[in-house]
């Protein structure tokens, strides 16, 4: 490999790089938007327009919870829970109500309005079920996309081809080192 193939090789590694910190940093600013946490935005607009003025203004600086409002309406209401066929399986049969039985215990139809609130601050959410043996049940986990690494497909980059997200934040304080531990699917 020539010395401007490898420079080129590394440019689109740190092109990928920026572009996964970008959609990122948009998708944890939609749910800070959501969450009506929009003081540190707005003041660092001010302060990038108008450097030498923006600290007169900052008092009077106000934000108003527009995004949760406006995402809860074009959110589905979810009248009646929808239904879930299970091709092949009759209603009755033990594996049908094991299945009723599951869902029912990692409370799926009560996710949905979570999940779509979701989907509609950041566009798209990930949805993993979770085994948790010392209760001995399933639960949902969401995971937004500003806690996502993704590893687009190079043919086809509609497709992935690993994923990788928290499942553990710890910060050790006494060696000033993070502990954090990932989950990484293929």
């Amino acid at each position: 490999m020539s010395y401007s193939e490898v420079l080129i090789q590394a440019a689109q590694i740190e092109a990928l790089i920026k572009n996964e910190e970008r959609r990122k940093e948009r998708a944890y600013k939609a749910l800070c938007y959501y969450d009506d946490i929009q003081e540190p935005f707005l003041e660092k607009a001010l302060r990038y327009r108008y450097p030498n003025t923006y600290a007169d203004v900052l008092p009077f600086m106000v934000t108003i919870p527009l995004s949760k409002s406006m995402v809860r309406q074009l959110a589905k209401l979810f009248q009646s829970d929808p239904t879930i066929n299970l091709r092949g399986i009759d209603e009755t049969s033990a594996v049908a109500q094991e299945f009723t039985k599951l869902l029912d215990e990692c409370k799926l139809y009560q996710v949905l309005g979570q999940i779509d609130s979701i989907c509609e601050t950041c566009h798209q959410v990930g949805v993993l079920p979770h085994y948790d043996a010392k209760r001995d049940r399933v639960y949902l986990q969401l995971i937004t996309p500003d806690k996502v690494t993704v590893w687009q497909n190079e043919k086809d980059p509609t497709q992935l081809d690993a994923l990788a997200y928290p499942i553990l934040n710890r910060e050790n304080t006494l060696i000033a080192q993070k502990g954090n531990r990932y989950a990484f699917w293929t």
